[in-house]
């Protein structure tokens, strides 16, 4: 899976949070660029939502993510229970 110059370009406002037409202004495009580079890229990842496009992205090292230096990170892995509680269908 190869991205150009441009689709790399816009995949990382994507994954900073910009919109299409944030985009657009940025790189001095179309919205309508914009939303043919986004189908594009996800396409080549083999991904259907924004979420899942943000997450490959991060995975394959295809954009670097850095927080800033005051930001807190509370996240904790998620498990998945032994037995799911159904208490609240009976």
């Amino acid at each position: 899976m190869s991205l150009t110059k441009r689709e790399l370009e816009v995949l990382h406002w994507i994954v900073n949070g910009s919109s299409n037409g944030q985009i657009a202004a940025i790189l001095g495009i179309s919205s309508h660029t914009v939303a043919v580079h986004r189908a594009n890229i996800m396409k080549k990842m083999g991904v259907h939502k924004t979420a899942e496009l943000v997450v490959y992205a991060i995975r394959n090292s295809l954009v670097s993510v850095s927080l800033p230096k005051n930001a807190e990170v509370t996240a904790e892995p998620v498990q998945s229970p032994e037995e799911p509680d159904i208490g609240w269908l009976q």
